[in-house]
């Protein structure tokens, strides 16, 4: 259909775009528009001033644009990849109507090759619309991935990229179309950008309870650890009052089955008829699993058992009722309850007790900054559960807030199926044979992400794991051992279905068992490795 669409984008002017393109291009700076098509925007450039060349995947629409523009520089290459094209080789870059025509899983593998391709502080300009049905294959048979403009926004944050402006704009020909722009400039992040808006929220309104430290502090910890559990809306992100729960049980678990009274509110004391609503239900499961149970109720949470329901259910209700309602004052509230989310998103999430309501803005903030916002909330939980109870200080109270349940680094499960596997191991980042030295390396280091997820664990030689220490993989070390370490998240599944399917869901955004889930769980990997990278400031590594 190439010469239909190259007479129907010759009648089509972008005016706001090229606008756009113009006041934030750099003057006469060599230019590369990806996904050319017909070479009506490479046209434009050139004719503005800018030295541009055209990239195309479509030799029909490269043969076209040749054609009517034999002067011009039309180029074969094909988005994620851009294998063809150097490294820092543009000043500027053009993608216009090109990343929605990409699987999901490709989007992260093309933002990090349209962050290589341009020189430090080169510039962005990104447009893209959604489908005009609601399947994502229009008609005509092509696809439309829908993107969260929020979503992207972070995937360009973690390839490098900070962002000048991002828009909606309608179509002035075709009404019924709306864009999403981006203008985005390679640079380093800049990390005190974002943490006001957060700050006023925790400072707002006296406190009488520990619960808006509680709320902002699992914001944190699913953004960093399950991102793929919320769902992005109109200007907002749906996160599950469940996932928030259980959150809320493993912060609060420490400080409720402490040998001494911890209060968590103003006035809060042993036999108190004001205690936190859900301290009965916390201290009930105690009993059951004893005071050091965390690890095992959060065990059996995740196997689908319903011990701990009650006590959740009360957790949520006070989420409810408390922080969600009061954050940012009756007259501006900040979050708001919602019993249903905006099915808009492409992964499916169960969520028993509603949704949380929380502006983009801030979702976007806490998804870059989680680290040094937690590190924050603990020290000011500290501070505020000291003032509530006297008797105690900030440094005795601070290591209940930051335990961890269980053994923080146990990988006991894990080795016992590689080692009754019945079948050779081999070392997933240098497919060395493991013989005597068998250890098992968290992808990610446990130091900067606290995850003991099956699908973060996998084995490698003593050596290997010794260099690696707390260093990312490199993005063409995950493609590279990509077979090998599908091969071992395969065999997890098949001895922990549940746990592992709930695990790798959450953190990488698959669905196991559904098609071509290794593929998107990959995906989710490198996002993730990259997200890291970008905001901790890690170490790359390969052997």
């Amino acid at each position: 259909m190439a010469s239909d669409f190259a007479a129907d984008y010759r009648r089509l002017t972008p005016t706001r775009l090229y606008e756009s393109i113009k006041s934030f291009f750099h003057p006469a700076g060599v230019t590369a528009d990806i996904g050319c098509g017909s070479g009506r925007d490479v046209a434009w450039l050139a004719a503005e001033g800018f030295p541009a060349t055209g990239y195309d995947a479509s030799q029909e629409m490269l043969a076209y644009a040749r054609s009517e523009y034999p002067n011009l520089s039309f180029q074969s290459e094909r988005l994620p990849d851009l294998a063809g094209i150097a490294n820092a080789a543009f000043d500027n870059v053009l993608c216009s109507a090109t990343i929605m025509h990409l699987r999901r899983e490709d989007l992260i593998t093309a933002v990090i090759n349209l962050s290589r391709i341009l020189k430090p502080n080169g510039r962005l300009v990104l447009s893209y619309r959604g489908s005009r049905i609601s399947d994502e294959r229009e008609s005509d048979g092509r696809l439309f991935t829908a993107i969260p403009p929020g979503k992207l926004i972070l995937l360009l944050e973690s390839a490098g990229f900070r962002i000048a402006m991002s828009e909606r704009r309608m179509d002035i020909d075709r009404p019924d179309i709306w864009w999403t722009v981006i203008l985005a400039e390679k640079g380093l992040l800049d990390r005190s950008r974002g943490l006001e808006r957060v700050q006023n929220i925790l400072v707002q309104d006296a406190k009488s309870a520990t619960y808006k430290f509680a709320l902002i502090r699992a914001f944190c910890q699913i953004a960093r650890t399950q991102p793929h559990v919320v769902r992005w809306g109109v200007d907002c992100v749906y996160v599950p009052l469940w996932d928030v729960a259980v959150r809320w049980l493993s912060s609060y678990w420490p400080l409720i089955t402490a040998p001494v009274f911890i209060a968590q509110n103003n006035g809060e004391t042993p036999g108190s008829s004001m205690p936190i609503a859900f301290r009965a239900a916390v201290l009930e499961l105690a009993t059951i699993y004893g005071p050091s149970g965390l690890w095992a109720v959060l065990r059996d949470i995740q196997l689908g058992k319903t011990t701990a329901y009650y006590c959740l259910k009360r957790i949520s209700q006070t989420i409810k009722v408390g922080p969600v309602t009061f954050s940012g004052g009756l007259q501006n509230r900040a979050f708001a309850y919602a019993s249903k989310a905006a099915d808009i998103s492409p992964v499916g999430t169960i969520s028993p007790f509603g949704w949380i309501r929380v502006p983009e803005s801030i979702w976007l903030d806490i998804s870059r900054f989680d680290h040094w916002i937690e590190d924050s909330i603990v020290m000011r939980w500290a501070a505020l559960s000291a003032r509530m109870n006297p008797g105690l200080t900030i440094e005795q109270i601070i290591p209940y807030l930051v335990s961890s349940p269980g053994d923080e680094r146990d990988t006991t499960a894990i080795r016992a199926v590689l080692l009754n596997s019945g079948q050779p191991l081999y070392c997933v980042w240098t497919g060395r044979l493991i013989k005597n030295d068998l250890h098992v390396d968290h992808a990610i280091p446990f130091s900067v992400w606290n995850n003991n997820d099956y699908w973060n664990l996998l084995p490698c030689n003593n050596a290997v794991n010794m260099k690696k220490s707390d260093s990312l993989p490199t993005q063409s070390l995950i493609k590279e051992r990509s077979d090998v370490i599908v091969d071992y998240w395969r065999l997890y599944r098949r001895h922990f279905v549940h746990s592992f399917d709930q695990q790798i869901s959450g953190a990488l955004g698959c669905r196991p068992g559904g098609q071509d889930w290794e593929v998107v769980a990959l995906s989710g990997l490198k996002e993730t490795v990259q997200r890291i990278s970008a905001t901790r400031g890690l170490k790359d590594w390969a052997p």
